[in-house]
């Protein structure tokens, strides 16, 4: 026994190491665990286990309360009798939620029994009512049941904030229709003993919303049961024996057609459940959608025929906003009218194209069809293009000048389907931390300074690169050497960043050999340069040149894939890429941090913004 109760101590400090190193623990325990371990007599196991625990701060202290636990025992081993009366719980929960939409208005109710027995009830609303009426009517609905069920305590839960507030006392009812729902709640919450209603977050009263959104959306004429029942197990485990009829192959869902989009993949939308056509049907039937709604367009869908594809890109969302602009037109619906007037407020027409007004941006370009291909396709892997995630390319798309409401989808489903992005994506097995902060107080006053290579050695001879960041603007200059010697860095530092951006205040770079020469140091000190080198122990003191390198290699790995010889000829457009890319940690491109104004990129050629089509003076 004693044994057995040593072992647990001694696998308890194996498991928990890390907590056994750092805190004194105290073992509570009424046996003589202390003289077991220190004891004069120890057995070879015993002493073994001793020397093992003795690394640890450990202190062992006999249980206190033993009549408490005693006490405790002797209750859990003689019950009180059935004769005495245990006073039970007898509230009663009720969920209650109000959906109002354009379809209708409908209502959910949720009631859970003292017995844990549930109660659901879906109501449509016959009647135009606003969400707050209808979260009302759904917490009188509810209290209408539980009263005639015969709840005495009951304790309502709602998600509005308005109906929780107003009936507080917080929240002042002003509308007449409010105050009459108000005292009507009232009035049926003092027929029960205890009442208590309480606001909750929208995610915890899911199924009573559940039960409001199916009443808003079905037919008022259609009064139904739907059963909710249980499959046990799949088809393919339903066969017995091996001597059994065999069941036929469940028919998997063919793969979604595709169009091609220059060398990408671009999925086309297939119908809903409900617009799919039956089986052994191989046609597929155009979808007609709704474009009176401008600020929730439906992705762009394609017909197909015969299997091939067809470039069509579905309605305009630009139409209601321009016809609205210019004749006032408004749809039938006053929900979609209300709407399409609140969205037009942020735009404008310009010699007839549409922009989107800004906070603080310029005006952005309206743009659909074709020229969001275009777009797309040439800020990601264009000339120009960095291969970058989908919303840093969506944000890179609105600062050059451009917009449509589904930028930020378009953006992220382009970048998952780009074969070279998910080739080439980094494996980051190092724990996240936090962002340190590597500034300067002016631009190109510090510079961090590394070499990358040996690369692929081409024809000419080059596999070195050296690599220089500015830390104010990020900006980076690059140029590949066959060799690299302190001769080599002074040039590069003389011709590439003092006659362009001036004497540096400081440089930090590691312990290369081309870096702590007597030739370039005396080379920095004539020119007052400062020098800091960042120790082999702690290479975290150059991360600025670590992180550019990475991007640049990462945007060459993209670019090149299995043609390596040409790293040479994508170096300058990587470059370029980088410069025009908004970094994270400014929010700005390198480019208009030094400039002043942002890059005309390639993108602008194709399809002409504001600043191309209106800013020439000719």
């Amino acid at each position: 026994m004693m044994e057995k109760l040593a072992l647990a101590v001694v696998i308890s400090a194996r498991k928990l190491r890390p907590y056994f190193q750092s805190h004194p623990i105290e073992v509570l325990t009424s046996h003589p665990l202390r003289s077991i371990f220190h004891g004069p007599s120890q057995s070879g196991r015993l002493a073994k286990w001793a020397i093992e625990l003795s690394e640890y701060d450990i202190e062992y202290k006999s249980r206190t309360s033993a009549k408490a636990q005693v006490l405790a025992d002797f209750l859990t081993e003689l019950p009180l009798d059935d004769g005495i009366l245990v006073e039970t719980d007898s509230t009663w929960k009720l969920h209650v939620d109000g959906s109002s939409s354009k379809q209708g208005s409908g209502i959910g109710i949720r009631l859970e029994t003292s017995t844990k027995e549930i109660i659901e009830q879906s109501f449509r609303l016959m009647f135009p009512a606003s969400n707050n009426e209808a979260e009302y009517e759904a917490l009188l609905a509810g209290l209408r049941l539980a009263l005639a069920i015969g709840a005495e305590k009951i304790i309502a839960y709602c998600d509005s904030q308005l109906v929780v507030n107003q009936f507080a006392g917080d929240y002042e009812a002003k509308a007449p229709r409010m105050e009459a729902y108000l005292s009507a709640v009232k009035k049926l919450a003092g027929k029960f003993k205890e009442f208590e209603l309480v606001r909750i977050p929208r995610g915890e009263n899911t199924s009573a919303d559940t039960l409001a959104a199916l009443a808003s959306t079905s037919d008022p004429e259609l009064k139904r049961v739907i059963p909710v029942e249980c499959i046990s197990s799949g088809v393919f485990q339903s066969r017995k024996s091996q001597d059994d009829e065999l069941i036929p192959p469940l028919e998997l869902p063919k793969r979604k057609p595709r169009r091609k989009l220059k060398d990408q993949e671009v999925p086309i939308k297939e119908p809903s459940r409900t617009e799919q056509t039956p089986p052994g049907d191989e046609e597929v039937r155009e979808i007609v959608e709704d474009p009176d709604i401008p600020s929730e367009p439906e992705p762009r869908k394609f017909i197909l025929k015969d299997n091939t594809s067809a470039n069509d890109w579905g309605a305009d969302w630009r139409v209601p906003i321009k016809n609205f602009i210019f004749n006032g037109e408004l749809p039938s619906n006053n929900w979609q009218a209300r709407k399409l007037r609140i969205i037009s407020a942020k735009y404008c027409i310009i010699k007839g194209s549409l922009y989107k007004r800004g906070v603080s941006d310029p005006y952005l370009l309206c743009i659909f069809g074709p020229k969001v291909e275009i777009v797309t396709s040439e800020v990601h892997e264009g000339l120009c293009g960095s291969h970058s995630s989908g919303r840093s390319m969506a944000f890179k798309i609105k600062r050059l000048g451009y917009f449509w409401p589904t930028m930020i989808s378009d953006c992220i489903d382009y970048a998952k389907r780009c074969k070279k992005c998910q080739m080439h994506a980094p494996l980051i097995h190092q724990p996240s931390e936090f962002l340190s902060s590597i500034s300067a107080p002016y631009p190109f006053m510090r510079w961090s300074m590394d070499i990358v290579g040996p690369m692929h050695r081409l024809t000419r001879g080059v596999q070195y690169l050296l690599v220089l960041t500015d830390y104010f603007s990020k900006w980076i200059e690059a140029e590949a050497y066959i060799n690299i010697k302190d001769s080599v860095v002074k040039t590069f530092l003389w011709k590439h960043i003092i006659y362009r951006y001036g004497v540096p205040y400081e440089i930090v770079t590691d312990n290369g050999p081309q870096f702590i020469s007597n030739d370039f140091e005396d080379f920095c000190s004539a020119w007052g340069i400062k020098l800091s080198y960042s120790t082999p122990r702690y290479p975290q003191g150059n991360g600025q040149a670590k992180a550019s390198n990475k991007t640049i290699l990462s945007n060459l790995k993209k670019r090149l894939s299995a043609r390596k010889g040409g790293w040479y000829d994508e170096l300058q457009p990587v470059l370029w890429a980088y410069r025009t890319t908004p970094r994270r940690a400014t929010g700005e491109t390198p480019f208009s941090l030094v400039y002043g104004i942002e890059a005309v990129v390639p993108a602008e050629l194709n399809v002409p913004g504001l600043r191309r089509s209106e800013a020439p003076l000719n």
